[in-house]
């Protein structure tokens, strides 16, 4: 692994400033046999705002294009698609099918993607939880 990462936090304590300090983060997979954390635990990867073949199904940043709305996803390199969708509202973290908002929704990757920025994703369905990268 050739980025560094900083101090992993359960799923539950990530907050917006977090994301936006730190726009990609992993599951930190292999710290669960610390007694404290489970497989809900992710890091944040520092040092670096572009997504990489290297880094596992990251956690990225988003903002939804035309709103002052934040969230994050499960970015698969693969299939260049978002998954696990979640939007920060009102202090909390709030599932994607309870967001509010017109569809198609547009959401635009904060960090860079193999050293594109601004790549943009649209989700057709609010309750699919997929969006494909356009």
């Amino acid at each position: 692994m050739s980025y560094k990462t900083g101090k992993s936090k359960p799923l539950e304590e990530i907050t917006l400033k977090d994301i936006l300090e730190n726009p990609i983060w992993e599951w930190s997979l292999n710290e669960e046999s610390n007694e404290e954390q489970d497989e809900t635990w992710q890091r944040p990867i520092i040092e670096t705002d572009n997504v990489t073949n290297e880094m596992f199904n990251p956690t990225i940043t988003l903002k939804i294009k035309d709103s002052d709305f934040y969230g994050s996803a499960e970015y698969d390199c693969e299939t260049e698609s978002l998954s696990a969708i979640s939007i920060w509202k009102d202090n909390e973290w709030v599932l994607l099918s309870e967001l509010e908002q017109p569809i198609p929704l547009t959401f635009i990757a904060v960090p860079k993607i193999f050293g594109v920025e601004n790549v943009k994703f649209i989700c057709k369905d609010l309750l699919e939880d997929f969006a494909a990268r356009i």
